[in-house]
């Protein structure tokens, strides 16, 4: 995108994040429903660095045999939830596909509209 594209304004990300804030309520969580309970999620965009962190931690403990892949899950949640919702949310039958739903249809209410052709979304459309 050509540099004219762009406005005089410049974008404010500290508005965008108070806005969220007024709005969800956190400035870096969604919530979802699960279980028939609401549980709060981070929002890996705007999580802070340290989540990549231990995500890559993780990993590496995964690949190296340090954890187990039950193991694995269970520190997502975690991580993704915060340990003591995390806690709750695996008694109450929790689970990573549950997750990784909440954190697929989250993206996708974000989603720009105008970043996809239509050839592009009626090709993804085709292939469910």
């Amino acid at each position: 995108m050509a540099m004219d594209k762009f406005s005089d304004k410049p974008i404010d990300i500290d508005a965008m994040l108070a806005k969220r804030e007024e709005v969800v309520g956190s400035a870096d969580r969604f919530p979802f429903i699960a279980l028939g309970e609401t549980w709060w999620c981070i929002d890996p965009r705007l999580a802070d660095d340290s989540l990549q962190y231990d995500l890559e931690d993780l990993r590496d403990d995964l690949d190296d045999g340090e954890i187990d892949s039950s193991e694995f899950r269970t520190a997502l949640i975690d991580l993704y939830l915060g340990d003591e919702q995390g806690e709750k949310f695996r008694a109450a039958g929790g689970q990573m596909k549950h997750i990784n739903a909440a954190l697929e249809a989250y993206a996708d209410t974000q989603a720009d509209p105008t970043r996809r052709s239509s050839r592009a979304t009626r090709r993804r459309v085709k292939r469910r």
